[in-house]
């Protein structure tokens, strides 16, 4: 009996998963590639606010080979802009910079998965916790 009982776990372990384990690994894949294609890069998302008070719905995308597309659509009149450019890493203070049309530089705080923009193009600059999340764009 004790063989027979060691040998279901043995053949339990060998195994893996369950097919109900498989299943919810499966519907999850497939939920997180309906959000963002592996192929897409790494999506934040969010409102920023402007300077009308509506906000600009902003997504940011940062690919491969340090390749970037934002995307931002003016809540006031529905106009949308996108612009694609590098983007660099800067290690000492948890910086990206992104590099766009005319070489202009646009920073953004990097922290866990929240990207924070810094409004005055300071990546020094010390922001309190409400400025933080109203400037936050999250991964999506």
């Amino acid at each position: 009996m004790h063989r027979l009982c060691i040998i279901f776990l043995i053949l339990i372990a060998c195994n893996g998963s369950s097919p109900k384990e498989n299943t919810l690994a499966t519907e999850t894949q497939q939920s997180t590639s309906e959000k963002a294609p592996a192929t897409e890069g790494i999506r934040y998302q969010g409102i920023l606010p402007s300077t009308n008070g509506k906000g600009v719905d902003t997504t940011i995308i940062l690919k491969e080979n340090n390749n970037y597309t934002i995307t931002e659509t003016f809540l006031e009149d529905g106009r949308t802009h996108t612009e694609k450019g590098i983007f660099e890493w800067n290690e000492n203070d948890k910086t990206i910079a992104l590099i766009g049309e005319n070489n202009k530089k646009t920073f953004y705080k990097v922290d866990a998965q929240v990207l924070i923009f810094l409004n005055d193009n300071n990546p020094n600059k010390k922001m309190t916790a409400e400025e933080e999340e109203r400037y936050s764009l999250h991964q999506k």
